[in-house]
């Protein structure tokens, strides 16, 4: 089963695809629950977009990728020292 965050401009076209039902309301929008078989039905309507980084390298993206990874490893070490260790009992 996949979930697809739908907004209020296309509830209605997603709700009428077969097997796909709400799994859970935000708001304006819906969270729809659905067989992976129906994911290219679902998808022709939410038509999803990949990110694409214009002008970069795959060098370039390699690094992109090893400073995000290194700054969230920051964030964790620096979340722990102000955190300190659990004291479990």
């Amino acid at each position: 089963m996949l979930l697809a965050y739908v907004n209020k401009n296309l509830i209605s076209q997603i709700a009428r695809i077969p097997d796909v039902a709400i799994h859970q309301i935000d708001g304006m929008a819906r969270v729809f629950k659905f067989p992976v078989e129906r994911l290219e039905q679902v998808a022709a309507i939410l038509k999803p977009r990949k990110r694409r980084a214009i002008g970069k390298s795959p060098e370039q993206m390699r690094a992109m990728r090893e400073r995000r990874k290194s700054l969230a490893q920051m964030h964790l070490i620096n979340l722990h020292r102000t955190i300190g260790p659990r004291n479990e009992e």
